[in-house]
C-alpha cells in the first residue's frame, strides 16, 4: 500500500534571527514560521564576544535567514547589517504600531527616533555624560549592592532626594556623601536616580520639537514602572507604552527584516563568531608579573611636633573620608591621619588638632 511520508518530522522547523550588540548587553530573537518568538537578552559585562559565543554554543539550528544590528555587530558577526533605525521600523510594522516617537533607552545612550507614517525621520541622541545613561544607574546601584531589577523594585518603596546629577561624578560623590551622613538609605538613592532620569528624558523628547502623543518605549529601563510614571507626569500630553518586546525590539525588527529578505545559505551558528583582528587592542601581562620593577618608597617614620616647628599640612577631602599630613619644612612627616566623616566637613584646625594629638597620644 503506498503511503505519503510524513516530512514534518522530518525537516527542521525553519525559523529567522535578529541580534542586536548593545552597549551593555547582547539581545538575540528567533521569529519562528507560526509567528511565535523566543527572545534572550544577556548583559556581557564588557565582553560581548565570550558572551555571544555563549549563545551559539548552545544553538544545534542554522536559521533559514539572520541579521544583526547594534554598534559593535560588525566586528563580531558575520551576518547583513541593518542600522538599528530600520529594525525599529520593521519591529514597529510587524507588531502594527505607528507611534510619533520610540524612546531608546540603552545602556550607553538615550536616543529618540521621530517617526512619520512608520518611517523614522529624525534621531536626536542624549549622550553628553554618562550621569544620564542606565549604565551609570546599574553601576551606582551596584555600590549599593543591588542590581537593576532589586533597584527598581527598592526605588518604589523610596522618596525623592536632592542630587547633583548634572555629571556623573558629582552625582557619585553625592549620593555616597548623603548616604553616609545617614540623610537617606539606598532605596531614597535609587529613587532619585530614576527620577533625574526621567527629567533627562522628558528633556530630550522636548527639545526634538516633534509630536509626542504617543511614544513607545524601548530599552531594558522600559521595565521600570517608577520611570514610566515619573516620564508620564513629565510629558502629561503624550501617551508612554511599553511592550512586552520593548527590551529586545531593534533584535526583533532584525528577525522581522530576515524573515522579509527570505532564506539566506548561512554556516553553523558555532563558526559565526568572527576572531580578534588587529584593529582591536591586544591583552596586557598582569602588572602583578613586573613587581620586580616597582620601586617602593618606605616610610621613614614620624618626629614629633614640638613647640616653634614649622610645618606644611596637607589635606585630601574625599566624600567618605579625610586624609591628613603635617610634614615639617625639612620633609619629615610629624603626624598623618585618616577620619571618617559621618557628619559635615570637618574644619582645617579640627583635623589639624586631630592629626598632632594622634601623633603625640
Amino acid at each position: 500500500m503506498d503511503r505519503t511520508p510524513d516530512n514534518s518530522l522530518a525537516q527542521p522547523r525553519s525559523f529567522y534571527e535578529g541580534w542586536n550588540i548593545g552597549a551593555v548587553s547582547i539581545k538575540r530573537v528567533r521569529l519562528n514560521d507560526d509567528g511565535a518568538v523566543e527572545a534572550t537578552v544577556r548583559r556581557h559585562g564588557g565582553d560581548p564576544a565570550s558572551t555571544i559565543g555563549s549563545l551559539l554554543e548552545q544553538q544545534d539550528l542554522t536559521p533559514t535567514g539572520a541579521m544583526v544590528t547594534g554598534t559593535q555587530s560588525a566586528s563580531l558577526l558575520p551576518l547583513t547589517y541593518l542600522p538599528e533605525s530600520i529594525c525599529l521600523e520593521a519591529a514597529l510594522a510587524h507588531l502594527g504600531l505607528c507611534p510619533d516617537m520610540v524612546l531608546s533607552l540603552g545602556g550607553e545612550s538615550f536616543v529618540a527616533y521621530c517617526i512619520t507614517h512608520g518611517a523614522v525621520r529624525r534621531m536626536v541622541s542624549g549622550n553628553r555624560c554618562a550621569a544620564g545613561s542606565s549604565e551609570f544607574l546599574v553601576q551606582q546601584l551596584g555600590r549599593m549592592d543591588m542590581d537593576l531589577a532589586a533597584g527598581m523594585a527598592a526605588a518604589r518603596q523610596g522618596r525623592r532626594v536632592a542630587l547633583a546629577s548634572r555629571c556623573s561624578v558629582h552625582c557619585k560623590s553625592d549620593a555616597t556623601h548623603k548616604l553616609n551622613k545617614g540623610e537617606c538609605t539606598p532605596s531614597d538613592i535609587a529613587r532619585s536616580m530614576l527620577a533625574e532620569l526621567a527629567n533627562k528624558i522628558a528633556a530630550l523628547v522636548i527639545s526634538t520639537g516633534w509630536p509626542h502623543s504617543h511614544i513607545v518605549v524601548a530599552g531594558g529601563l522600559a521595565q521600570s514602572k517608577q520611570l514610566i510614571e515619573d516620564l508620564s507626569a513629565l510629558l502629561p500630553d503624550g501617551r508612554i507604552e511599553v511592550l512586552p518586546e520593548s527590551s529586545y525590539l531593534e533584535a526583533l525588527g532584525a528577525a522581522v527584516a530576515a524573515r522579509n529578505g527570505g532564506a539566506q545559505i548561512l554556516p553553523s551558528p558555532r563558526s559565526w563568531l568572527k576572531l580578534s583582528s588587529g584593529s582591536q587592542f591586544e591583552s596586557r601581562p598582569a602588572l602583578s608579573h613586573f613587581g620586580d620593577r616597582v620601586i617602593r618608597i618606605e616610610d621613614r617614620g614620624t618626629i614629633p611636633p614640638g613647640p616653634g616647628m614649622h610645618v606644611i599640612l596637607g589635606v585630601d577631602a574625599g566624600s567618605s573620608r579625610r586624609g591628613t599630613l603635617v610634614s615639617s619644612e625639612s620633609a619629615s612627616k610629624a603626624a598623618s591621619k585618616s577620619i571618617g566623616c559621618t557628619g559635615s566637613m570637618p574644619s582645617v584646625a579640627t583635623i589639624f588638632s586631630h592629626t598632632v594629638w594622634a601623633s603625640t597620644a
